[in-house]
C-alpha cells in the first residue's frame, strides 16, 4: 500500500506539482465555527456547515492544483493522546466535540477518502504529529528526492516541519505561501 495516494497528473501540466499534505482538521474547524447553520444531514438532522465548507475547499483545491501525491490528516485524538500521558492537563480546558461536530468530522474524512485522498488519523496522535511523520517520510523518500512538498495549513507552528528549501506552508484559502528558511 502506498503511503501517499498518487493522483493522475493534469495533461497540460509541464512539471509535476508538489506533494500536498493537508491539515484537514484546521480547515474543518474553520468552517464549523464560521459558516451559518443552513444545511442538515437527512438521517440525524445534524448541521453540516463544516462538511459543506470543507468539501468546497477540497474540491477547489483539487481542481486548481491537481497534485501528483496527496494526503490529509485528521484529529481523532481530541479527548486524549500520548501527550495526556506525559501531562494530564494537556488541553484540559478545551471542550470535547459535541455529537454534531463529531458527525461532521467523520463525514469530512469519508468525503476526503471518496475523492481519492489518502486519509490519516489516530486516537493517540494529533493531525500535527501525523503531518510531521509524513513530512519525515517525504524527506527520507528516495522516490520523491527534491520534489516540492506543500503543507496546507493555517497553523504557523507547523513551520518547524519545513525540512528543505523546497518545502513550504500554503494557506490555500488566502492564499499565502511560507518557507521559514
Amino acid at each position: 500500500m502506498a503511503i501517499l495516494q498518487p493522483v493522475e497528473p493534469a495533461k497540460s501540466e509541464q512539471r509535476a506539482p508538489p506533494v500536498c499534505l493537508i491539515d484537514a482538521s484546521i480547515y474543518i474547524f474553520r468552517y464549523y465555527f464560521s459558516l451559518p447553520e443552513r444545511w442538515h444531514s437527512r438521517d440525524e438532522s445534524f448541521p453540516t456547515e463544516a462538511v459543506y465548507g470543507y468539501t468546497g475547499f477540497l474540491l477547489d483545491f483539487l481542481a486548481f492544483q491537481q497534485p501528483n501525491y496527496i494526503a490529509a490528516c485528521f484529529d481523532e485524538s481530541l479527548g486524549s493522546c500520548f501527550r495526556n500521558e506525559l501531562y494530564p492537563n494537556y488541553k484540559a480546558s478545551r471542550a470535547l466535540p459535541d455529537e454534531a461536530l463529531a458527525f461532521q468530522l467523520q463525514a469530512c474524512q469519508e468525503i476526503t477518502a471518496l475523492l481519492g485522498v489518502s486519509c490519516f488519523s489516530s486516537d493517540m496522535y494529533e493531525a500535527d504529529d501525523l503531518l510531521g511523520s509524513l513530512m519525515q517520510w517525504c524527506h527520507a523518500s528516495p522516490e520523491l528526492g527534491d520534489t516540492p512538498v506543500a503543507l496546507l495549513t493555517r497553523d504557523k507552528e507547523l513551520g518547524q516541519m519545513m525540512l528543505r528549501d523546497t518545502y513550504y506552508q500554503w494557506n490555500f484559502t488566502k492564499p499565502t505561501f511560507t518557507n521559514p528558511s
